[in-house]
């Protein structure tokens, strides 16, 4: 015969049960104010932030070398392509040349004809 004391037991110790904070909960992050201003954009106020930093191109180029390597690494171990005899590679990271050299170059040319043209449109009276 089973014993149901002890069920009764445990229903009655779930009913009388209250939660206890076990924790300390984590204070709210710090607000940091920001530069710029509040303007209505669809009857919203929304905040427009002033440029806080300009990006150099050194930096743009680190990225973007950095990125490379990693695509490059990745493909090469997940078998997605592999290098022919005449690809030139980077000896210590085996990876190949022209695809860093492509994605250090590009960010780079790429927001440097950015500015151009929105400079060109800023200069446009109208």
């Amino acid at each position: 015969m089973a014993d149901h004391s002890c069920q009764f037991a445990r229903r009655t110790e779930a009913a009388n049960w209250t939660p206890k904070l076990v924790t300390t909960p984590k204070p709210l992050p710090i607000v940091r104010p920001q530069r710029g201003a509040i303007e209505h954009y669809n009857d919203k106020p929304q905040l427009i932030v002033s440029r806080i930093r300009r990006c150099e191109a050194k930096e743009y180029t680190l990225a973007g070398f950095f990125t490379a390597v990693l695509i490059e690494c990745l493909g090469i171990y997940a078998a997605l392509w592999r290098y022919a005899d005449s690809m030139p590679v980077l000896p210590v990271l085996n990876v190949g040349v022209l695809p860093v050299l492509k994605l250090m170059i590009l960010p780079v040319t790429v927001f440097w004809i950015v500015k151009r043209i929105s400079a060109r449109r800023s200069a446009v009276p109208g």
